[in-house]
């Protein structure tokens, strides 16, 4: 993994001495294991379900797509919402 040295940071990043420094001194907390609790910054769009998501294919033939994609707009769901439903819908019995 490629380091930044300090002088990059000052030039690339308009960072400050101290600024810096904190970095230095989270940087270190975090890679030995002390990072505070709360104040890990997840990137990404949060969680819709309060849980991770996996991704899952199948295919289908151009005309059932058409289908599906029709229903889930009359809908105002998205094809991925619209699926997600009827696979929950079918699990609960």
């Amino acid at each position: 993994m490629a380091t930044i040295g300090d002088n990059e940071l000052k030039n690339r990043f308009s960072l400050c001495d101290e600024e810096i420094k904190q970095l230095h001194i989270d940087s270190q907390a975090y890679e030995s294991g002390e990072w505070p609790e709360g104040e890990t910054v997840v990137v990404g769009r949060p969680s819709l379900f309060g849980s991770r998501m996996k991704s899952i294919t199948y295919r289908d033939t151009e005309d059932e797509v058409r289908r599906m994609d029709g229903r889930a707009e009359s809908l105002s769901m998205s094809r991925s919402d619209y699926l997600r439903y009827l696979v929950r819908k079918d699990l609960e019995g």
